[in-house]
């Protein structure tokens, strides 16, 4: 999202010293398990920062928005008065609403009215043609069991069967819809333009 990156090198100076920002990342599940262990095992605090900001950015829209509204919380940036005062210029609301507008997919993902109903329209097709099923994982808010669960199946299509019985709720499916457009761009696009 433009307005991250345009923003990135601030963004980067603000948070370096606030050591809560990967906490409370991991805890909005904007991050997995494994990149969150990644990000705790840097010891320098610019290193960290810049590590997350490209795990947002690389992860769209819908990820940076959320990102952004954890930034206007009083308890991330109280003691940063100069990205308090940023941040309050931010309309995330607006930066949402421009998402929602847009029917296309943009940055590798899609907007479907309801993606729950999608996942679950489209199950056969997913779990027949879907092959990168392990990076598509990594991206996703699993715990180490769930990860461990699905990796342990033998082949795709059993991996993929596992990680749609996990995705549950309306921010799984959406997240896991951002992945699969990321990961199985060509599979997405055969669905949405059939």
């Amino acid at each position: 999202m433009d307005i991250i990156q345009d923003k990135k090198v601030k963004l980067i100076e603000w948070l370096s010293g606030e050591e809560l920002i990967i906490q409370h990342v991991h805890s909005r599940k904007l991050i997995t398990m494994s990149e969150y262990m990644t990000l705790k095992s840097i010891k320098d605090p610019i290193a960290k920062v810049t590590e997350l900001l490209d795990n947002i950015l690389k992860k769209g829209d819908p990820c940076c928005v959320e990102f952004l509204e954890l930034l206007k919380k009083d308890d991330v940036n109280e003691s940063r008065p100069a990205l308090k005062e940023w941040i309050g210029t931010v309309n995330t609301s607006a930066l949402k609403d421009k998402k929602k507008d847009s029917n296309t997919s943009q940055a590798g993902t899609a907007e479907t009215a309801d993606n729950q109903e999608f996942l679950r329209k489209n199950r056969g097709h997913l779990i027949d043609n879907v092959k990168a099923v392990v990076r598509i994982v990594d991206d996703l808010p699993f715990t180490n069991e769930m990860v461990a669960n699905v990796r342990a199946e033998n082949t795709e299509q059993a991996k993929m069967r596992k990680v749609l019985e996990y995705t549950n709720s309306k921010k799984a499916a959406q997240l896991l819809v951002d992945a699969l457009w990321k990961h199985a761009k060509d599979v997405m696009e055969d669905l949405t333009m059939a």
